[in-house]
């Protein structure tokens, strides 16, 4: 790739990370006065994303050999064969085709980056961890100050999303966050990456969602890992968090605010446990999405074994909001193997000490994925998690 053609992605890239956070929150308020139409981060992100996607094409021609074609054109495929067949709406489809682009738009993100010259790469950083002070900030300041259309739920339920549109987004925007300054800390320890860690830290427990008050101990404990070995992170990560364990407890004895928060999250989820979960700590955690995947067996898979074969299946109608069922659903189980294996290989292309890092980090991603939900598939959240894969690379060379 040309120097001038890695400028117009520099560029390109640089921009969409600086504008991100303010559509965001023009989407929000929008929402929030009752707007005629309010999604403007779907336009905004199409827009990148289409833009990406023709001037690679165009370019610097994608090889077909990458596997990527192949994956986009057979679910689309066994989407529009159902479609033909009346099996489901052209809207239905229409939402079909979008997820797929959204699930694949990973490997182009990852590919823009790969081929990006380093220098350009370093300087992009610049506008990823802006970006990421933007998002963490704004969860900061609404829980400061209780602004109400930046709050995670309606109701009494404690949380708060800032200027992200879904909470589940926010858990995984978070999560990104704090392994993108986790990798600066254990290569780099520069200040910014530790305030980085530290905002985005905050920002995940005042979040209100399970998944933002648990990934930053996962974390904390990879860099832990990292750093000490297995023995002595176990003994440090059990110590930070009887820590925080005995810091929030302080907290919410000692502070209105805190003690509103706890105790409306914890009629919330005592609610849920004894009513809507049944007394399953699995649902609980899982929010229910466990019933999902039930339903949609018995009264879609089992009507058409083929879905999970070919893919096709109409999201649009009925998710499970578990992204690996979600993606062998829309796939096809050899394809989704494909895509799992293909996923893998981004987060363990880096060598040296860092791939182990790596590696613990793709389970973690694996395992709030397939809890939280909506990791891959997510058009906010897929250009950093690619990022984090190449920023592992730029370290090994």
């Amino acid at each position: 790739m040309t120097i001038s053609s890695g400028k117009v992605l520099f560029y390109l890239l640089g921009f969409s990370f600086f504008v991100g956070p303010f559509f965001d929150f023009l989407s929000i308020y929008l929402e929030y006065v009752d707007a005629e139409f309010s999604r403007v981060t779907l336009i905004t992100r199409a827009f990148f994303l289409a833009l990406f996607f023709i001037l690679l094409l165009l370019k610097w021609r994608i090889s077909p050999g990458t596997c990527v074609w192949f994956l986009y054109f057979s679910p689309v495929m066994f989407s529009a064969v159902y479609f033909s067949l009346g099996s489901y709406g052209f809207i239905v489809f229409l939402e079909n085709i979008v997820l797929i682009i959204k699930f694949l738009s990973f490997f182009l993100y990852l590919y823009i980056l790969q081929a990006m010259d380093k220098r350009d790469f370093v300087s992009l950083k610049n506008f990823v961890y802006l970006s990421l002070f933007v998002y963490s900030l704004s969860i900061i300041i609404a829980a400061s100050f209780d602004i109400s259309f930046l709050r995670s739920y309606e109701g009494d339920r404690f949380g708060y999303k800032g200027f992200v549109y879904a909470q589940n987004e926010a858990s995984a925007l978070l999560l990104f966050g704090l392994l993108i300054s986790a990798v600066d800390i254990v290569t780099t320890q520069s200040l910014r990456s530790r305030i980085l860690f530290l905002c985005c830290f905050v920002a995940a427990v005042l979040l209100g969602t399970k998944t933002g008050l648990i990934i930053p101990f996962f974390v904390m404990a990879l860099i832990f890992l990292y750093k000490t070995g297995f023995a002595k992170a176990a003994i440090y990560s059990l110590l930070s968090l009887l820590f925080f364990l005995a810091a929030g407890y302080a907290l919410v004895s000692g502070t209105s605010f805190f003690e509103d928060a706890f105790l409306s999250s914890y009629s919330y989820f005592k609610y849920q446990f004894d009513n809507y979960a049944e007394g399953s700590i699995i649902t609980l955690l899982l929010s229910g999405r466990d019933y999902k995947v039930v339903e949609i067996f018995r009264e879609y898979v089992l009507g058409n074994p083929f879905y999970l074969f070919f893919g096709g299946y109409p999201m649009g109608q009925y998710s499970a909001e578990i992204d690996f069922v979600d993606l062998i659903l829309l796939f096809g189980a050899p394809l989704a193997a494909l895509y799992f294996l293909k996923l893998l290989s981004a987060f363990r292309a880096c060598s040296g000490p860092l791939r182990v890092f790596y590696l613990i980090s793709f389970c973690i991603v694996l395992f709030f994925s397939n809890t939280a939900g909506h990791f891959l598939y997510s058009a906010l959240v897929l250009p950093y998690m690619a990022f984090y894969c190449v920023q592992g690379l730029n370290y090994a060379k």
